[in-house]
């Protein structure tokens, strides 16, 4: 019952986001997305949370000069929503639920909030991922030369230029990485899922959490399906955690996907041992 349980987590998750870009909901794909940690969550109750959220906000804009600007205020001065400064890395500030109910986050999560309900009230905001610090742009029109406003969420909404950009990236990357304009372009949502699952899988990975870490991998592989590397690392965590069959059907799918793969003999080593272990469990 468990294994089907976390099937159709997975599966909720990738019909969340196997669709257009138009359509994906970064709400309710960061929400199903966090199924393996809470299994439990009442994804339809936290996915109505934005919409009062966003009525709240809309009420609060109205007539405003610089909306854009006015719902960042609404968000981090009234509702009090703010970076985690003092546990950044925790897991639970990658999770909606979560940041949600603390008002608490990483500049990506926050990001997402600020998103999910601008998008609701009608503005042209698109998520901005900075190398190590992601902000959002909001965009008067679709014409490239009129300038978006930029805001940082994890530091209370404020409103950046691009040399403030230029400037985050710089003492983020302790200036050895040069400033590139691409950084300032306006990324996917499926990216901005990425990003969020990378976050957690190097976290866990610190904790040496190998289940979780998994968790992670498997809902990456439904973003890119075809990230042989990630596919890899999956057949190796079942083989870790004690899921052997598991291990060898993702390590036949690896052999059979990428037949040039230099380390197919290793693997091959790899799998009869797990194979080994499977029948003297039999």
């Amino acid at each position: 019952m468990m294994f089907m349980a976390a099937n159709a987590n997975l599966a909720a998750f990738e019909s969340a986001v196997n669709r257009p870009e138009h359509e994906i909901s970064l709400a309710l794909a960061g929400l199903t997305m966090s199924a393996f940690e809470y299994p439990d969550l009442a994804v339809p109750h936290y996915v109505d949370r934005f919409e009062q959220l966003s009525q709240i906000a809309h009420e609060s804009i109205q007539d405003k000069d610089e909306p854009a600007v006015a719902l960042a205020t609404v968000l981090f001065d009234d509702m009090g929503f703010s970076g985690n400064t003092q546990d950044y890395g925790h897991p639970r500030n990658s999770f909606l639920s979560e940041v949600l109910d603390r008002r608490m986050g990483i500049p990506i999560t926050l990001s997402v909030v600020y998103l999910e309900i601008a998008q609701r009230l009608g503005f042209r905001a698109k998520g901005v991922g900075l190398p190590g610090h992601f902000i959002v742009g909001v965009y008067a029109s679709d014409d490239a030369q009129v300038q978006p406003i930029y805001l940082d969420p994890f530091h209370r909404g404020q409103v950046l230029s691009v040399e403030d950009c230029k400037a985050r990236v710089r003492a983020i990357t302790a200036d050895k990485l040069p400033f590139n304009s691409s950084f300032l372009n306006p990324v996917s949502k499926r990216y901005i899922l990425t990003r969020i699952l990378n976050n957690l899988k190097g976290t866990y990975g610190s904790m040496q959490d190998l289940v979780r870490t998994a968790h992670v991998v498997e809902r990456l592989l439904v973003l890119d399906p075809n990230d042989s590397g990630e596919v890899r690392n999956l057949a190796m965590l079942y083989g870790a955690t004690g899921r052997q069959r598991m291990a060898i059907e993702t390590f036949e799918r690896y052999l059979t996907a990428w037949p040039d793969a230099s380390d197919h003999q290793a693997i091959k080593s790899y799998m009869k041992k797990l194979a080994a272990n499977l029948a003297r469990l039999n």
